[in-house]
């Protein structure tokens, strides 16, 4: 993920600050239609930062745990008597 657009995000946000407090002590609309085009320019810069992010993950190698088989303490004969279902047949 670039920094830049962090720092950019961060810095939008720092200025909706102060339109922020005009539109919402003093109700001034012109206030109100710049913190709307900031909030648009911030939810821009987010999307752009989770698909750089995205891309970056689906490129990262798969980390494989190694796969750990339990040892059987069991004989097999034993395992088939104790998985065996017996099903009962429906009643009509």
């Amino acid at each position: 993920m670039s920094d830049t657009r962090f720092q950019e995000l961060k810095s939008l946000v720092a200025s909706m600050e102060y339109e922020h407090k005009k539109w919402s002590l003093r109700k001034i609309k012109a206030s109100a239609s710049r913190v709307r085009n900031n909030l648009l320019e911030v939810k821009k810069i987010a999307t752009l930062m989770r698909k750089e992010i995205q891309a970056e993950v689906r490129d990262m190698p798969v980390r494989s745990k190694p796969i750990k088989i339990p040892k059987a303490t069991a004989k097999p004969a034993e395992l088939e008597r104790q998985t065996s279902v017996q099903v009962d047949e429906p009643k009509e």
